[in-house]
């Protein structure tokens, strides 16, 4: 991308007004997903035009992400040369995000930002940019119809799909979540295998025995947390699948068991069986006792 100038930035500042809304897409496939979700959610309740633009800003310990939500869902995509200098510029971030003139000077609302919005009903027109992760169980199930309608897949999916659920048995989605959150390991709680077999006993005492799938970012631990687990487990590997061919796979399953990770919580999520029991651990990080994300339909352990 060209050098920014500052003719850039006054032409995105011009068209803040537009009643065309531009959200932030960043972090992995999870991330895009409820950002998409609140997309969703302003064009139906705010009656806006929402186009999308991504931008990596992981961490340089975090995995690096790229854009797969198109892979799952047609989206209006665009670029900008403002949100670009946000993300690159960590002092500009810092104070956007501090300050709610400067963020308004720039036609940016923050997530904090919105939930006052929200809360008294003001109107968006002198914002165009939305930041945030959007991670809240209200965008998602105001649209959950369109989120669990995606892209007709391809013939290699269908194949490996045919492949995997060859039988007429229940299964169940396990998923490990490992990768660069060993890296990460004192922000994000590394879940161990108390968990799983407290989960995997919890699902075979009401379904009988099921298969059980297991999920992973990283074949190694993988192969580790199915020799420390006493139950009988296959592992999903198949390189010619992306994140989103193992995102579409996992929400195939009867019932899951989820990593603290969006990925897995979300297959869960937007799975079309009514009738799944659907697990996920209670504490996502390190420092923070907060259930990541409340919803009746889950248990927590």
């Amino acid at each position: 991308m060209k050098d920014l100038t500052q003719k850039d930035l006054k032409i995105d500042i011009m068209n803040s007004s537009s009643d065309e809304k531009v959200i932030l897409l960043t972090g992995g496939l999870g991330n895009q997903i409820f950002q998409y979700a609140f997309g969703l959610y302003l064009e139906s309740e705010y009656q806006l035009k929402v186009k999308y633009s991504f931008y990596n800003t992981t961490s340089k310990k975090a995995s690096k992400r790229t854009f797969a939500l198109n892979n799952l869902y047609e989206v209006d995509t665009c670029s900008s040369k403002l949100l670009y200098t946000i993300n690159n510029f960590k002092i500009f971030k810092f104070l956007i995000f501090k300050f709610s003139w400067l963020a308004k000077l720039f036609g940016v609302i923050t997530e904090p930002n919105f939930k006052k919005f929200f809360k008294d009903r003001q109107p968006l027109t002198n914002y165009k940019y939305f930041i945030g992760f959007w991670q809240d169980n209200l965008y998602l199930d105001k649209n959950l119809e369109i989120l669990k309608t995606f892209k007709r897949s391809d013939v290699t999916f269908s194949k490996i799909k045919n492949e995997v659920f060859a039988s007429k048995m229940e299964y169940v989605a396990l998923h490990l979540r490992r990768g660069d959150y060993l890296k990460l390991s004192g922000f994000h709680n590394i879940i161990g295998k108390d968990y799983y077999i407290k989960a995997i006993n919890k699902v075979q005492n009401i379904t009988g025995s099921p298969e059980i799938l297991l999920f992973s970012d990283d074949l190694n631990e993988s192969k580790k947390l199915t020799q420390e687990l006493p139950f009988e487990i296959k592992i999903i590997h198949y390189p010619e699948l992306d994140d989103v061919g193992e995102f579409r796979l996992m929400t195939e399953c009867n019932h899951f068991i989820t990593a603290n990770s969006t990925f897995s919580f979300l297959a869960a999520k937007l799975s079309k069986r009514e009738d799944s029991i659907k697990i996920t651990p209670e504490k996502w990080f390190v420092t923070d006792n907060t259930i990541m994300i409340q919803d009746s339909s889950f248990l927590y352990l």
